[in-house]
């Protein structure tokens, strides 16, 4: 199995396909990034890397080049509270600030909670 190694390379493998649009068929046998996609399902987790976007979980769509190293996420996931995220908003100057206000326990939920777990060690 071939990993592109350089931006040329990158360049490459792309131009057959026009350009890069983060769609999972790019990720997808035959896709260009078929092959990076194949060698991080075997290797990722080695080094620590999870996608936490592999479902749908009713929040972000699945999204397979979307990986998070799970020691770092697992601490952040930790830290990063809903009290945290209300009191930056409604600590910033920020249009819309009180209607994200209102809908931050279900954006909260839905885009920050509801992700796929770390693999268990």
């Amino acid at each position: 199995m071939r990993i592109v190694h350089t931006i040329a390379e990158l360049r490459a493998a792309l131009a057959p396909h026009g350009r890069f649009e983060l769609v999972p068929d790019e990720y997808a046998p035959g896709g260009p990034f078929a092959a990076l996609a194949a060698w991080l399902e075997v290797h990722m987790h080695r080094y620590g890397f999870y996608r936490p976007y592999r479902h749908d979980r009713g929040g972000v769509s699945p999204e397979p080049w979307h990986l998070s190293h799970w020691p770092s996420a697992r601490e952040a996931s930790r830290r990063l509270r809903l009290a945290t995220v209300h009191a930056a908003i409604a600590g910033a100057e920020l249009e819309g600030r009180a209607a994200l206000l209102a809908a931050l326990p279900e954006v909260y939920r839905r885009y920050v909670r509801s992700v796929d777990p770390p693999p268990r060690r």
